[in-house]
């Protein structure tokens, strides 16, 4: 991960300063924006939508509504699959 970042700072520094400059005409290098720090982050919406794409376990998990982490579904999976159904035996009906 420190080389991805490190290889942004490289691109800020020797393209995007130099673009700043030409933009806004900033004479002094220290005029420019200074780059503090980079960060990148997904959503936990889109990461489980790719999951859905690829197929993988948890993706289809996903897609079942069912738990992902490793719970127990014989007993205890009750929110994530919603009410009980129940159903109800039918009457046999006798001939006489």
């Amino acid at each position: 991960m420190d080389i991805y970042i490190s290889e942004l700072k490289k691109i800020y520094y020797t393209k995007v300063i130099d673009k700043l400059r030409k933009n806004f005409n900033y004479k002094n290098i220290m005029q420019v924006p200074k780059l503090i720090k980079v960060v990148i982050n997904q959503g936990i919406g889109s990461i489980a939508k790719n999951q859905k794409d690829i197929n993988c376990y948890r993706g289809i998990r996903h897609r079942l509504n069912l738990p992902l982490r490793g719970q127990k579904t014989k007993n205890n999976s009750r929110t994530r699959k919603g009410k009980r159904k129940t159903i109800t035996n039918k009457k046999k009906i006798t001939k006489k």
